[in-house]
């Protein structure tokens, strides 16, 4: 059984479009999140291109900050892409990865509080890193 998984797990790797189209469908549902935190901080899911291009014109964002991990193979080619649209739609791109160091939570707070504009942080999926992210931009 352990074989399969592991099988099963490499396959969906080699394969992300198909998972990334998938995942698709779950954004045309609309189950992504958003949540504000206050009148120029953000906190969602993973943004596509028309997402971002909406949230700038929508909520004149002019900063992404992603909490993903550079060096977790699924991520990497998001990241890439992601920064290369905000380029195009001059966005200030910054990326922080908090699986790796607790400390990076209070170095986004103080990048957030310094940074000029509305700024949009995410992360693939909303989960209890990113309601940790929310508590500590909300209590600062």
């Amino acid at each position: 059984m352990s074989i399969f998984f592991s099988y099963y797990l490499i396959a969906i790797i080699v394969n992300f479009p198909w998972l990334d189209s998938h995942i698709q469908v779950l954004k045309r549902l609309d189950i992504q999140k958003m949540i504000k935190i206050d009148n120029h901080t953000y906190l969602g899911t993973y943004p596509d291109k028309d997402d971002l291009k909406r949230y700038k014109k929508n909520l004149h964002i002019k900063n992404i900050i992603a909490v993903l991990n550079p060096h977790s193979i699924f991520y990497k080619r998001l990241i890439k892409q992601e920064k290369d649209i905000c380029y195009t739609l001059k966005i200030k791109y910054i990326v922080i990865p908090i699986d790796d160091n607790p400390m990076n939570y209070i170095l986004i707070r103080n990048i957030v509080h310094n940074l000029k504009g509305n700024t949009l942080i995410h992360r693939y999926f909303f989960d209890q890193k990113m309601k940790i992210i929310k508590n500590i931009l909300s209590n600062y």
